[in-house]
Order: C-alpha cells, then sequence, then structure tokens
C-alpha cells in the first residue's frame, strides 16, 4: 500500500514538474513550435493548400528576428510557393546567425535551383553579381547609388570649391563610364571592358590621390576582377580583387574572391 502510494506521489510529482516546464517556456517558443507542427502538417498533403502555406507564412514572419528556425522555416515555405530569390534571403539571413548543416544546405540548394537572372550578391554601389555554374557575371548597376568619397580636409574656400568640382567629375566618370563598361560586357566584348575600366581605373586617380578615392577604385577593381574571371584569366582576377580588398574591405569582395577560386 505504502508503495502504491509512493507510486502515485512520483508520477504526480512528474506531472507536475512537465506542466511547470510547459508554463515557463517562452510564448513565442510555443507558438513557433506550433507553426513548425503545422508546416510538417500541410507541406506533405496533396494538393498543396497554397492559402494555408500563406498564413503559415505570416505566422513565421512574426517570430524571424534573430531567429534562425522561424528564418529557415520561412525559407522552406517560400521555396514550396517558388519564391526563390525570397527563399534565398531567408537563409541567407538565417546564414549570418548560424552556420548550422541544415542552414548550410538549404542555402546550397537555393543556390542551385534559382535561375541566371536572379540577384545573389549585392554590393554598396547595387551591382548586381551572380555565379553560375562557376561563372561570374555582372548584371547591372543602379548608377544613382554612387557616392563619391568625402574629403578628408578642407582648408580654405577655393579648395572646397575645387574639391567639390574633382568629386562631381569623379562620380560622372564612374556612371558614365562603368554604364559604357556594361554595355560593352553585354555585348560581350569582355577584352574592351577590361581596357574600358583599367582606362578608368587611371583617369580617376589623375584626379585624386587613391587615398581619397578608395570605395571609388575598389568598386572598379572589383569590376576588373569579375571581367578577368569572365575570360578564364584567373590570376589577373585574383590581383584584382586583391587589390579591391586592400582599398576597401567589404563582404562582397572577399565572397567574389571565393567564387573566382571556386574551380
Amino acid at each position: 500500500m505504502l508503495i502504491n502510494i509512493k507510486k502515485h506521489i512520483f508520477l504526480l510529482l512528474i506531472i507536475f514538474i512537465q506542466l511547470f516546464s510547459i508554463s515557463c517556456k517562452d510564448n513565442n517558443q510555443l507558438l513557433l513550435e506550433s507553426a513548425i507542427d503545422e508546416f510538417e502538417y500541410i507541406k506533405y498533403r496533396e494538393p498543396l493548400n497554397l492559402d494555408r502555406l500563406e498564413t503559415l507564412k505570416l505566422k513565421f514572419e512574426k517570430l524571424k528576428d534573430n531567429n534562425v528556425t522561424a528564418l529557415y522555416y520561412l525559407s522552406e515555405i517560400t521555396t514550396l510557393q517558388n519564391k526563390l530569390q525570397e527563399a534565398y534571403g531567408f537563409i541567407l539571413e538565417a546564414y549570418k546567425l548560424s552556420h548550422a548543416d541544415s542552414i548550410y544546405k538549404q542555402k546550397e540548394k537555393l543556390e542551385n535551383m534559382i535561375p541566371i537572372d536572379e540577384l545573389l550578391i549585392t554590393d554598396s554601389y547595387s551591382k548586381e553579381v551572380l555565379w553560375v555554374n562557376d561563372n561570374m557575371l555582372i548584371l547591372k548597376t543602379n548608377e544613382s547609388t554612387l557616392i563619391p568619397s568625402k574629403k578628408n580636409h578642407k582648408e580654405n574656400d577655393d579648395e572646397v570649391v575645387s574639391g567639390d568640382n574633382e568629386e562631381k567629375t569623379i562620380t560622372t566618370l564612374m556612371m558614365t563610364g562603368r554604364t559604357d563598361i556594361q554595355k560593352l560586357y553585354n555585348d560581350k566584348q569582355y577584352l574592351s571592358a577590361i581596357n574600358n575600366t583599367k582606362m578608368l581605373i587611371q583617369l580617376i586617380k589623375d584626379l585624386k590621390p587613391e587615398k581619397d578615392i578608395k570605395k571609388e577604385l575598389s568598386q572598379l577593381y572589383q569590376d576588373l576582377a569579375i571581367l578577368y574571371a569572365k575570360e578564364n584569366k584567373i590570376e589577373e582576377a585574383n590581383n584584382a580583387i586583391d587589390k579591391a580588398i586592400e582599398l576597401n574591405l567589404t563582404k562582397e569582395n572577399t565572397d567574389i574572391k571565393i567564387l573566382i577560386n571556386k574551380n
């Protein structure tokens, strides 16, 4: 009899601990677990209920801030919706927070699924770059986002006027020059694009010291690296991207360095 009473007490204690544990869980965690359960249920249903999937997506979006799991499932959902670029954006956010194997595999899967006209990397000048089948391509440049390097020291009014004029000239050169380079690229005239890029580099270096135009030069060397890679001139591409990194280290140019040497 005493043994049975002890057993009942022990069982009640276990139930109490479980209930207490559940009650202590963060409400967002409970919502996340519920959303995951729902996703796992509906993703194998035929036909796929797209309306219900969109409703479920909204639930995950409310929980996605710095939440790797929510971002991962948002990537899964948008993949099922065939919104591959959106799916890739979610998995990139997750990858910034965690390099877990499941995150990496989802990222790799989407990189293999995304068609060639989709954006994979954006840099500070909104130049769209993508890699497909180990090749790198320049797609387009949003020239309106070009921002000239700021002048570090202005000693008098004449210098201010002179500095402003130089910056305007450099901005104009960058915009028009890179537009011409883009046209050459689109026409597959890669060697001409390389020569124009090198000429543009020299032009802006003649206008200002390298230390005052690091961002602009870095951008052009990055372009040059991609163009060399397109011509399969890997050594020259590496030299150019190394110079871009030296001038202005960014995630984009280090990513491009990796892509250049992908083969």
